[in-house]
């Protein structure tokens, strides 16, 4: 599918609606793995939806400050190896796309689900499934520049679509041994579990998720993560 640069303003404008919940807190909704050298998997959580949204497929969702800078990488930067990634509630079409337009500071996913228009509703899980994408070395190189974690927002395809759109969660980024390789739990990396670590794992509870606070292991730092968290403070 291509990007239409015109931005659909009129399809925009018919058929997107918001609400937001003020008791819904904003989740980890995808995981951006890029453990594996040229490779990009996105992985879906089952948290819920921050924000009640429609809008475009063709327009997609967007992760907010996810380049570091103006490297190069733009357009339609990689392959699809296997995806079946869609919003929880529109069926996916097994072609999900990533898009870059030149110079944005974002990613943007598109092109994911048979129905023109994708749904988020507030406290329910945002998306299903997972997709897989090879991408050139230098591409690689500059998405190790990403944040540790960003906002999701829809719909919206580039920076200057924000203000139109609506932040339905977060996302996270999985870059591999060398970022995670301490001992889950060790959430400030110095090689022991101890009271140390506790400031920067109430840090990850409220919003600055690190990989080591996912206790439990569910892509997601959440309360479920403070009792393990306790455990491994006192021997466990």
């Amino acid at each position: 599918m291509q990007k239409n640069f015109g931005k659909w303003m009129l399809t925009f404008c018919a058929v997107a609606s918001f609400s937001i919940a003020a008791n819904v807190q904003a989740q980890v909704l995808i995981e951006i793995d890029l453990s594996v050298e040229n490779e990009l998997t996105l992985n879906s959580t089952v948290e819920a939806s921050a924000a009640t949204v429609a809008g475009p497929t063709g327009i997609g969702f967007y992760m907010e400050n996810f380049f570091a800078g103006d490297d190069g990488t733009s357009g339609d930067f990689g392959i699809l190896v296997v995806g079946d990634l869609t919003t929880f509630l529109n069926p996916p079409d097994n072609t999900p796309e990533l898009f870059r337009f030149g110079g944005d500071p974002g990613l943007n996913v598109f092109a994911f689900s048979t129905d023109a228009t994708s749904n988020f509703e507030a406290g329910t899980q945002a998306f299903t499934g997972a997709a897989n994408f090879t991408i050139t070395p230098d591409a690689y190189a500059e998405l190790l520049t990403a944040p540790a974690q960003g906002d999701i927002f829809f719909p919206a395809d580039s920076v200057d679509d924000l203000g139109g759109a609506m932040l339905i969660g977060q996302y996270v980024v999985v870059f591999g041994d060398d970022t995670c390789d301490a001992e889950i739990g060790d959430i400030n990396q110095d090689g022991a579990i101890d009271l140390l670590d506790v400031a920067p794992f109430v840090s990850a509870l409220t919003g600055t998720p690190v990989c080591e606070a996912d206790i439990n292991e569910d892509n997601a730092v959440d309360l479920l993560d403070v009792a393990p968290f306790v455990a491994l403070l006192s021997g466990g």
